[in-house]
């Protein structure tokens, strides 16, 4: 789970597609647990995380991988930034690291696993 970190254009809708800019360039693409935050929060410590938050969404987080050197260039291309399809409130997810989520590209399957299988939690990711 990574904070995201391209500019505000590359955020699309999960039903308005990813469009490749150079489709001749290698473009990675990975599956996050999107955090959607309800309330101004600074120095919040990891015990108390949680409670700013006001639900959960898929998010996929895409890359250029060429343009690495340059990490938040290489993300911030319209649409390289895909969140939804719903938000999910908090009250439906009592604990974010047991969800799990299904990764498909052109309908093949490509990943399926629990969000406690990556690095982190939700309330350390931030």
């Amino acid at each position: 789970m990574a904070k995201f970190s391209g500019w505000r254009s590359a955020l699309a809708g999960e039903g308005e597609g990813v469009q490749l800019r150079w489709p001749d360039r290698t473009t990675l693409h990975e599956p996050e647990l999107a955090i959607v935050i309800g309330r101004t929060c600074v120095g919040v410590n990891e015990a108390r995380a949680l409670s700013y938050v006001a639900g959960y969404t898929g998010g996929l987080d895409m890359t250029m991988k060429e343009e690495r050197e340059f990490f938040c260039f290489c993300k911030s291309f319209d649409t390289y930034g895909v969140l939804g399809p719903c938000l999910v409130t908090t009250d439906e997810v009592p604990d974010p690291s047991k969800l799990v989520y299904r990764f498909l590209v052109n309908g093949q399957l490509r990943g399926e696993r629990t969000f406690s299988d990556l690095t982190g939690n939700p309330a350390r990711s931030w």
